[in-house]
């Protein structure tokens, strides 16, 4: 790897050449004038002497702060709003895929790897329909929607169930096979 970054430093063309006569004592002048200026406003009271874009500079970064501060605080989503049972049974039902996927991952395996692999493709299509659903329960928050929600959520611990089902039998299945070898 070395080699190939010594390899790129050669390729580059970089400017290597040499300062004007005289720049490092411009350049220490200008920095003293600095610093004594600064050392001026500082008795005089002004410490930080801001020019125009830096000020907006900082407004804009103290924005950005707050907005993503107000964007990444809870708050109550339409469902929580509409129906408390509804939550609920989101939170219950998340809580079960989370420990359903837990113990899928758990089971990882190279004999095991294609069907976990596919049961997680599954669950991001299942997930992308909710995240569909979830946009016409905004639009309009009835029972027809909330079913399919809660239909949706079903059938991914039905998923995450089945998959675990699969492993367990595909080891029953080894082991059988390997008791008949011997």
């Amino acid at each position: 790897m070395s080699k190939n970054i010594n390899n790129w430093f050669k390729e580059q063309d970089f400017n290597v050449a040499p300062l004007p006569q005289g720049h490092r004592e411009r350049f220490l002048e200008r920095l003293d004038a600095a610093t004594q200026s600064n050392a001026n406003q500082e008795k005089s009271g002004k410490i930080i002497a801001f020019m125009h874009w830096q000020k907006w500079a900082v407004a804009a970064s103290i924005i950005l702060l707050l907005g993503i501060g107000f964007m990444s605080m809870p708050r109550a989503t339409s469902i929580e709003q509409v129906s408390p049972q509804m939550a609920a049974s989101q939170d219950m039902f998340t809580k079960t895929i989370d420990a359903e996927l837990l113990r899928l991952e758990k089971q990882q395996s190279p004999e095991t790897e294609r069907i976990i692999a596919d049961t997680k493709k599954n669950l991001a299509k299942l997930e992308k329909d909710y995240l569909s659903i979830a946009k016409d329960f905004k639009a309009n928050s009835n029972t027809a929607v909330m079913e399919s929600m809660l239909l949706n959520f079903k059938t991914r611990v039905a998923l995450l169930e089945t998959a675990l089902e699969h492993i367990n039998d595909l080891k029953e299945i080894k082991k059988q096979h390997h008791e008949t070898l011997l």
